[in-house]
């Protein structure tokens, strides 16, 4: 069965409230209250049933339907759309006088369907807003039906709070402090970046950290050729569990020896990790949990891609 996508955004265009799409659908709310709804033309019954004996479906058929020549790509009308909200320019959309505001409803449902998921993932990246380019921030937060933006001013705590609701259930994140309140039990970090600060230690061109550093590098190899045996089904959590238990310590003792090390920088870093360890090993325990927040990174990648 195919799964509902839902993703909701607020644009930057001062006349535009919100950006919505649902399945093949886009529908733009106004902050005049209005709304319109881009929906994928009609086309001819015949031509429909060809296409869909090729094996096209959902979005890839409405799109197929909107240009017989080829399928757009997959943000190109998307981006197109968003650039031109973001301009000065006029933009053709056809809009209806809709009393209040008919998205309010449903954007609410998303924002409390992710704060209630039991695993999710966050992050966030600078954005320009306006004429002048004022530095902005955009927020996400994933989960795997749903995935909820928001852009704010600040990139702090309060934010995250507004974006992620009560603490309830795990969250996966780099160490950035505006995430500290989730308790650390509760928390996973990207392994991703630890890695790239296991790898800093190495570029340092001090020896011992580089040591440690190479050290480090070796015990995160080995964690996730176990790790990729779990996801693929080789290998037992429970297994993993036990494998995990040697090289947890190994970890903890060279996180010890790099936060005396010499090196004022590797030291403050480790001391960092060392403070917030447990949250390095959640997916260990948990059934569900991913060890990166790569997924809240490429959700908000399309942001990253449209800003430049």
């Amino acid at each position: 069965m195919r799964r509902a996508r839902l993703e909701v955004s607020r644009s930057v265009n001062p006349h535009v409230a919100r950006l919505f799409t649902r399945g093949d659908v886009l529908f733009l709310v106004t902050r005049g209250g209005c709304s319109c709804e881009l929906v994928p033309p009609k086309a001819d019954d015949r031509r429909e049933e060809k296409l869909r004996r090729r094996g096209l479906s959902g979005g890839k058929l409405a799109r197929a339907l909107e240009n017989p020549r080829r399928a757009p790509k997959e943000d190109e009308k998307a981006k197109l759309l968003f650039d031109a909200l973001r301009s000065s320019a006029p933009v053709r959309l056809f809009f209806h006088q809709v009393s209040g505001d008919p998205l309010s409803e449903p954007v609410s449902e998303a924002q409390a369907y992710v704060k209630e998921q039991d695993v999710k993932q966050a992050d966030e990246t600078s954005w320009f807003e306006g004429a002048a380019r004022d530095r902005v921030w955009l927020w996400v937060v994933f989960t795997e039906q749903v995935s909820v933006f928001l852009i704010r001013a600040s990139r702090g705590a309060d934010v995250a709070k507004e974006l992620l609701g009560q603490t309830l259930g795990v969250l996966v994140t780099d160490r950035w402090c505006g995430y500290t309140w989730w308790p650390l039990q509760w928390r996973q970090l990207c392994w991703a970046h630890i890695k790239r600060h296991f790898q800093a230690f190495v570029d340092t061109g001090n020896k011992k950290a580089g040591r440690i550093g190479q050290a480090l590098l070796a015990e995160e190899k080995l964690l996730f050729e176990w790790w990729h045996r779990v996801r693929d089904g080789t290998l037992a959590r429970s297994t993993l569990r036990t494998y995990t238990v040697a090289l947890r310590r190994r970890v903890n003792i060279l996180l010890r020896q790099g936060s005396v090390c010499g090196h004022g920088k590797m030291e403050a870093t480790c001391r960092e990790l060392l403070k917030v360890e447990p949250a390095m090993w959640t997916f260990i325990r948990l059934t569900g949990v991913s060890p990166t927040n790569n997924a809240s990174e490429r959700a908000i990648r399309r942001g990253v891609i449209w800003r430049k």
